[in-house]
């Protein structure tokens, strides 16, 4: 970090990606400094942050005792770039903080945002949020509480008709009857603010799930525009409004206490993950065990360029392994790269195949009959491939990264993400050593998957936060 700037960076080399409340946090200590001067911040679109950036989410969040100065004026909330945000912003920030009284008694209604639900994509997003309503909608319809889905009619319908069956619907009456509000993915749809009316209202309790802090880890990959990063940085803002967030993992806890030190009560309440069952129409012509598999996305920090790297430096010396498939939704560009990769590092033609999207019964036969499953990416909140691969009885070769350590602890055949040769020598052990490296895997799974716990974290809290449901 030098020149008086911060850089945000993908650059594996650099070993330090920056949250954005990181960046906001610096700024805030040169603000305040000696000589009191905002310096500019280099980011992937050469803008500098305005002043308003170090206005109340710093000063009340990030340092210790209460805020004493003043509020952002008028001025600075101007010079945020989108009106929509600008506008959200005054809304959120300039909002006086309730007086500390009794709450309005209101009988119980939860309000559940529900669009994470509505994606058409059985993402893992999506997964975590059914499973945690699987748990917490049988248990309110026990008790008789009620609760609602807000939807976006713009989006894909429900389909989830039991649940349809037990709610009640949305409708104008319904906000001044709220006392919980459940958003299922408060980091998706972020141009919106349909949450604005529930964090401001004292009498409401309210919950999030937290995934994990990729996208302002790995700005460049997510941030790249204005707009963008003043859209996350206003999800920072509301995410300090809620009173408790729902982590997917030790890890995920882990990121969101350095961005929240002083914001909402944090909860483990780990992915639970049904159990995977090997579907049995291979996608590819491969006989069983021919080949390995590689899994990401379009995002960079995904890292797929080190599983091809990997795989061809080991090939030849793996008869029995001579394929790589990559799973993934990547780019035409990215597909090009990579071809051109595994060809420059000597990988046979033919040797690659590229599968953008899968049905769920294809992905399991593909991972059942694989003999490993190469994770390399730089980050994760959880990891479902981890535990779907181990589950279908294939070995994972995996970055060296806090999620996955947490699930597999010491028995996982890990490299660091940033380096291929690394990757080939965890793969070659692997293949070598199969049936111990999943022996050893499978115990470590069975006890850091913890099911039982995002019952009982989940259903306290509720009970605690809607006394009814104990009733």
């Amino acid at each position: 970090m030098g020149g008086g700037h911060i850089l945000m960076t993908d650059d594996p080399d650099q070993q330090r990606p920056l949250m954005t409340h990181a960046w906001v946090r610096e700024l805030y200590a040169r603000a305040t400094g000696p000589d009191s001067q905002l310096e500019t911040i280099a980011t992937s679109h050469q803008k500098p942050l305005p002043p308003f950036a170090t206005s109340v989410y710093i000063r009340q969040r990030m340092r210790e005792g209460p805020c004493t100065e003043p509020p952002p004026s008028p001025s600075e909330i101007q010079e945020i770039p989108s009106q929509t945000i600008r506008e959200e912003f005054t809304t959120l920030l300039t909002e006086k903080e309730p007086a500390p009284s009794a709450p309005c008694p209101r009988a119980p209604l939860l309000v559940i945002e529900a669009r994470t639900l509505q994606n058409p994509n059985f993402n893992g997003s999506k997964q975590h949020a059914v499973q945690l309503l699987s748990i917490l909608l049988p248990e309110l319809k026990a008790a008789e509480i009620p609760f609602t889905f807000l939807t976006d009619s713009d989006l894909p319908p429900l389909e989830f008709p039991e649940w349809l069956a037990w709610s009640e619907p949305f409708t104008g009456d319904t906000w001044s009857r709220v006392s919980a509000f459940l958003h299922l993915d408060p980091l998706v749809n972020q141009k919106t603010s349909r949450e604005l009316p529930f964090l401001l209202d004292p009498n409401i309790w309210t919950c999030a799930v937290w995934l994990d802090a990729i996208m302002g880890t790995h700005p460049t990959s997510f941030l790249n525009t204005v707009d963008g990063f003043w859209e996350y940085q206003f999800s920072l803002q509301k995410l300090h409004r809620y009173d408790d967030l729902l982590c997917i993992s030790d890890t995920s806890l882990q990121e969101a206490a350095a961005i929240f030190p002083h914001g909402p009560d944090l909860h483990t309440v780990p992915c639970v993950v049904s159990e995977a069952t090997p579907g049995t129409e291979l996608p590819l012509d491969l006989s069983p065990g021919t080949y390995a598999v590689a899994m990401g996305n379009a995002f960079p920090h995904k890292n797929l360029a080190v599983a091809v790297a990997g795989f061809a430096r080991i090939q030849a010396q793996l008869p029995q392994c001579q394929y790589l498939v990559i799973v993934g939704n990547i780019t035409d560009a990215q597909h090009h790269h990579l071809e051109l990769l595994g060809r420059n590092a000597g990988l046979p033609e033919g040797s690659l195949f590229f599968l953008r999207h899968i049905p769920e019964e294809e992905k399991t036969a593909l991972l059942h009959q694989a003999s490993a499953l190469i994770l390399p990416s730089y980050h994760e909140g959880f990891s479902l491939p981890v535990v779907e691969s181990i589950q279908l009885g294939t070995p994972v070769c995996l970055s060296d990264i806090p999620a996955h350590r947490e699930l597999l602890g010491d028995s996982g055949a890990y490299f660091a993400p940033g380096r291929p040769d690394h990757c080939a020598e965890a793969l070659k052990h692997l293949l070598t050593h199969s049936g111990d490296v999943l022996a050893s895997q499978s115990a470590m799974l069975s006890r850091t998957l913890r099911p039982e716990l995002t019952r009982k974290n989940l259903v306290a809290l509720f009970r605690k936060k809607i006394p009814e449901m104990s009733r």
